[in-house]
């Protein structure tokens, strides 16, 4: 039973990697739609990058983007997603330098505070679902930087937040690719289902917005079909990606644990055993 659990647990960091919004709402402004896409579009070019040189141009998009001026601009809502965007981004490419990188827990923790008290002063129907899901993506990243019990409780948090945006938009690209993901890696008696994964990835194909969603649905999906033993079709989707970003240090990764018999989803659970065989 602990093992199942911390599988879940750590299986769950997966959907912070992957945060890609999608947005139909009226609680966010045009301009705020604007500067969303733009970021998301620019986080596929951020994948040739080393995770050293990521994080230098990150730190300047931050600098450039949340100006004083350009923040009187966005919503408080906006200007939120942004900052936590950002955020997510800084965190993965500090992960991907080390696991256990003193930076994570001094970025994601006081990141995540102030999201749930600010989603705790509001009402439901204030709250933009872009917001819900980006908050679950942050928690969960952190899930695995806690205990076994406090990491479940905020699990279950995670499953709550992404509820409430699919409530609020049922076609979220966001919200429906992370949805899939926690389906795919829950246990069945959990709750988990592949059949339901691959229709929220289906629903998430068919709700693509810009090149960053269709980057990183067209990669996601790859895995999962890679996983299900459709290697032929993962191949598809895979090459889909590859004509958005060919350059991508990510995907040449991917390529070789594929070629090696693993999947994203895998390598992320079993970094060092993975890295080890292939002499990585």
């Amino acid at each position: 039973m602990k093992r199942k659990t911390l599988f879940t647990i750590f299986a769950l960091l997966l959907l912070c990697i992957f945060q890609v919004p999608t947005f139909a709402e009226n609680s966010l402004s045009s301009e705020d739609f604007t500067a969303i896409r733009n970021l998301l579009d620019y986080r596929p070019v951020l994948t040739s990058k080393s995770p050293e040189e990521a994080l230098i141009l990150i730190k300047e998009y931050r600098e450039r983007l949340l100006t004083p001026e350009n923040k009187a601009k966005f919503t408080e809502q906006g200007n939120l997603i942004l900052d936590s965007l950002l955020t997510s981004e800084e965190y993965n490419y500090y992960y991907e330098m080390d696991e256990k990188h003193p930076k994570l827990k001094e970025i994601i923790f006081p990141h995540n505070e102030m999201l749930e008290n600010w989603i705790k002063s509001h009402t439901q129907e204030e709250i933009s679902a872009l917001l819900y899901v980006i908050a679950g993506d942050l928690l969960s990243c952190s899930m695995g930087l806690y205990p076994v019990p406090k990491a479940m409780e905020i699990g279950l948090v995670i499953k709550d937040y992404y509820d409430i945006a699919l409530e609020k938009e049922p076609n979220i690209f966001f919200g429906n690719l992370n949805m899939a993901q926690w389906y795919f890696h829950a246990p069945a008696i959990g709750g988990g289902s592949k059949k339901k994964a691959d229709e929220l990835f289906k629903v998430a194909l068919a709700n693509t917005e810009g090149t960053g969603d269709e980057f990183y649905i067209n990669l996601i999906y790859s895995q999962f079909l890679y996983d299900q033993k459709d290697e032929a079709k993962a191949a598809t989707y895979f090459q889909k990606a590859y004509e958005i970003q060919p350059d991508s240090k990510k995907l040449a990764l991917v390529k070789l644990l594929n070629d090696n018999g693993y999947t994203l989803f895998y390598y992320t659970l079993n970094r060092a055993k993975v890295e080890k065989k292939l002499g990585l």
